[in-house]
């Protein structure tokens, strides 16, 4: 086995709500023999919550998440940037140009590497317009609007604006307003904000590619899912089928399986874990199961599941819990995709966020946000995790990727 370094990449959080004190973009390695980690540099990036790396390792692309504001601009939004990996795995970087909307909270390239694509979450505040009416004038308002903004990549890497594809649907809180009692039934999670608000009105929050041209995205808001295409004749997004899952589910991440047609998603507010299997050629999905992402938690528990990923082995299934402060292990049927809870374990950090697996699945790196801090955990043969006592001071870590060898 080539003991060869993996190199490490963690977008944070700055000052984004008050809620982060990253500098940016920090680079680490990963010791493949006992999982020890190193920090190699921090690259200064306003707001690079989400990273991605180019399928051919050679460039990587974060989203800027503002508001309002990118680049020192108001009202421009926020932002995406591409950077060149240099060949000790430092970062340089090649450009920045406004995501077309606000708050853009993920990003992925096509398995090709010829397009990134950004999910731009939308703004909170609502926008108020008066209108004429017969009976004299009336006020409109409406939020900002959720989208996925796609990039063309250029040939020094660096990213171009090539289409926008907005999503108006009403947010699941409308039904709310209908029946306010449906909101509390059932759940065995409660978010820290109220859930009308989480799910005020659209919020595309990832993007998944199914194959080089097909790809899932998440909508938080209107608890959908949404299978797109990416034309790439003529440079634009159109979206292809629609699933609706159940009311306040609020999905929010996806991971997919590595040889078969299975997607794993987290819910943020019904705080569960849902199964779909796909079709390529029919263009569809369908649900195969949802299922907890806790044992025993009281009703008003802030659970709220965050990062999901597979094993390159396909055989387990790692979510984080930012609530419970915990790590969950699953066990992956190979026959039908579904899920059983193998382990749950606990982080003694404050909120963990985003982690990924490197290359031969034997360790898995995590970082939780409020605590500055990098850690890797040992996976066994049977997919449970346990601690090697490895950490790296990295502030306010949102989101981890690892370069493939």
């Amino acid at each position: 086995m080539e003991n060869k370094k993996q190199l490490v990449y963690v977008g944070s959080w700055g000052n984004r709500e008050n809620q982060g004190h990253g500098e940016g973009i920090s680079v680490c390695t990963v010791d493949p023999t006992d999982g020890s980690l190193d920090l190699l540099q921090t690259l200064e990036l306003e707001e690079p919550s989400v990273v991605s790396v180019s399928p051919d390792g050679r460039f990587l692309y974060a989203v800027n998440e503002l508001c309002n504001g990118f680049d020192g601009e108001p009202g421009m939004g926020g932002g995406v940037s591409a950077m060149r990996i240099l060949g000790d795995g430092r970062l340089e970087l090649i450009n920045k140009t406004p995501s077309l909307g606000s708050i853009p909270c993920y990003l992925e390239t096509d398995p090709r590497g010829e397009y990134v694509i950004a999910a731009i979450h939308s703004g909170f505040g609502l926008t108020t317009r008066f209108v004429k009416t017969q009976e004299g004038f009336a006020a409109v308002r409406s939020y900002d609007q959720s989208a996925l903004a796609l990039f063309r990549v250029r040939e020094d890497g660096g990213l171009a604006p090539a289409d926008l594809l907005p999503f108006t649907e009403p947010g699941s809180a409308v039904y709310y307003r209908r029946d306010p009692q449906k909101i509390e039934r059932g759940y065995p999670g409660k978010p820290p904000v109220d859930k009308a608000f989480l799910q005020s009105h659209s919020f595309i929050h990832c993007v998944a590619f199914l194959s080089d041209d097909l790809f899932l995205a998440t909508d938080r808001g209107t608890d959908m899912v949404h299978l797109c295409e990416l034309d790439r004749e003529y440079g634009v997004l159109r979206r292809v089928h629609t699933c609706r899952v159940d009311l306040g589910q609020a999905p929010r991440h996806l991971t997919v399986h590595p040889t078969k047609p299975y997607v794993y998603m987290t819910n943020e507010v019904e705080s569960s874990v849902t199964v779909f299997e796909f079709d390529l050629e029919k263009k569809s999905f369908w649900r195969v199961q949802t299922t907890g992402v806790s044992k025993d938690q009281p009703m008003d528990a802030i659970i709220m599941p965050c990062d999901i990923h597979i094993h390159p082995s396909g055989r387990f299934l790692y979510l984080t819990n930012r609530g419970l402060n915990d790590l969950v292990v699953y066990d992956v049927d190979q026959d039908s995709g579904k899920l059983s809870m193998k382990q749950i374990y606990p982080m003694n950090r404050a909120e963990p966020r985003g982690f990924y697996l490197t290359d031969d699945g034997r360790y898995l790196v995590i970082g939780s946000k409020d605590t500055d801090e990098l850690e890797t955990l040992t996976v066994a043969e049977d997919g449970r995790v346990s601690a090697t006592g490895h950490r790296v001071h990295v502030n306010t870590p949102c989101c981890v990727r690892i370069l493939k060898r």
